[in-house]
């Protein structure tokens, strides 16, 4: 649906999806590509008339994409216009996984990209054994440039065993580089050092802030990392710019 409806220029397409689990691609890395120009909202019943109020969503209507614990569910490959933009609102996102692709377990969104009022929780990574310098970017989420809003961001993990060294890990529920976040929860991202000793070096629990980011209203809680349980930023140009307000 998302391809057919990236086709169109003169119209903006929604896409409604029905109560479910959706697993998408099975055999590649990611579950679902985000197309640009495409607004899909989760939460129906399937039985929703032409002119259904989108705030009358039922929350017992759960659309669920799922990664399956082998793949990131949700990839934007490149960078959307400002008039072609995606949206993804009222989802459960969960069952991604970074271990192959590295970076964004739930979701890789970009520029004039923008997740809604969704759930994004039990995405897991794990690194384990004698290999040296890996790295992990946003178990959850990585944000480069694109904007989670009333999302809630819990329950993720990474897992760390072995005997390796100099590994690192950026943001287990959100690792956000020019991004904005806005009205969101993160709690309960959690780092489990299974026999790792002080080979690993984890920096956001909740959330890992690089180059210019806007927080807003909201909470950060009950996260657990090496470096900055809740919140790490980090300066890497001298023009690091973090907006945090209420």
């Amino acid at each position: 649906a998302m391809d057919t409806a990236n086709t169109y220029t003169d119209v903006t397409p929604f896409i409604y999806v029905k109560k479910g689990t959706y697993t998408g691609n099975t055999s590649g890395a990611n579950s679902f590509e985000i197309k640009g120009n495409v607004r899909a909202y989760g939460g129906f019943n399937g039985n929703e008339g032409p002119y259904f109020d989108l705030n009358d969503r039922n929350p017992s209507n759960v659309s669920t994409l799922n990664g399956s614990n082998a793949r990131r569910v949700l990839y934007q490959s490149e960078d959307f216009t400002a008039d072609r933009p995606s949206l993804f609102d009222g989802f459960t996102i969960r069952g991604g996984t970074v271990d192959n692709v590295g970076e964004g377990g739930a979701a890789y969104i970009r520029r004039n990209c923008t997740l809604r009022n969704c759930k994004i929780t039990a995405n897991n990574a794990s690194i384990s054994g004698t290999t040296s310098n890996i790295i992990r970017s946003g178990v959850a989420v990585y944000n480069n440039g694109g904007t989670l809003e009333n999302c809630e961001i819990y329950n993720n993990n990474i897992t760390l065993s072995g005997t390796g060294s100099g590994h690192k890990v950026w943001g287990v529920g959100v690792y956000s580089t020019n991004g904005t976040i806005e009205n969101c929860t993160l709690r309960n991202n959690t780092t489990v050092y299974d026999g790792a000793g002080n080979n690993w070096n984890v920096y956001g629990g909740g959330i890992y802030l690089e180059n210019n980011n806007t927080l807003t209203n909201s909470s950060i809680t009950l996260n657990s990392a090496s470096d900055g349980g809740g919140v790490c930023v980090r300066n890497t140009n001298n023009s690091t710019f973090v907006s945090v307000s209420n």
